[in-house]
């Protein structure tokens, strides 16, 4: 992805190498503010082919907001080193994993972990509802929680004490039949 660092006249001068598709927007972000998104960008500069669009304006929004809260078990014990994440960030660049989302694209950061006493913070938000995910990264035991306003500092993910992962056994054998000792085994991608 290629990106640009404004002036301090906030002009900013972007090679874009015209790999993207139409609906590929231009981003803009600063951590004292709010993101901004200019949709079908990719159509502004495939339109005005083989010169250059004009220039346009990106208005940031003037804040951004977070959500802090805490994973706790089904007892109420805070659950230390877990994940959280954004199920629904907005994704700007697809075809990635992990995707870049405006949300992670303000911070840099793509990973949430629990502190000590369970508790998260997941900044860069937009004013939006949001549904959160938390997982133990070791078991992706995991919880659920929707409509979560961006800005709520009490959010509680409680994981049932039912929660499980089904679990996939087998065995790897070679082409003459007999076990492969040391074989890689994931769900969906090559590890």
């Amino acid at each position: 992805m290629e990106t640009a660092e404004t002036s301090e006249d906030g002009i900013f001068a972007l090679a874009t190498g015209g790999w993207f598709e139409d609906e590929t927007p231009l981003v803009a972000g600063h951590p004292d503010y709010g993101a901004a998104i200019l949709p079908g960008a990719g159509r502004l500069v495939r339109d005005a082919l083989p010169g250059e669009p004009a220039p346009v304006t990106i208005v940031l929004a003037e804040t951004s907001q977070a959500i802090e809260g805490w994973v706790l078990d089904a007892n109420g014990t805070p659950l230390r080193n877990w994940q959280v994440d954004l199920v629904d960030a907005e994704i700007i660049v697809p075809g990635l994993y992990p995707p870049i989302t405006l949300e992670n694209f303000q911070s840099g950061s793509e990973r949430i972990q629990t502190n000590a006493i369970g508790r998260f913070r997941i900044e860069h938000l937009q004013d939006r509802p949001y549904t959160l995910r938390a997982y133990n990264p070791n078991t992706l035991v995991s919880a659920i929680v929707e409509n979560v306003e961006a800005g709520r500092d009490d959010v509680v993910i409680r994981v049932p004490p039912d929660a499980t992962i089904p679990r996939v056994r087998g065995v790897v054998v070679g082409g003459d039949g007999n076990p492969v000792e040391k074989a890689q085994v994931s769900v969906g991608f090559f590890l």
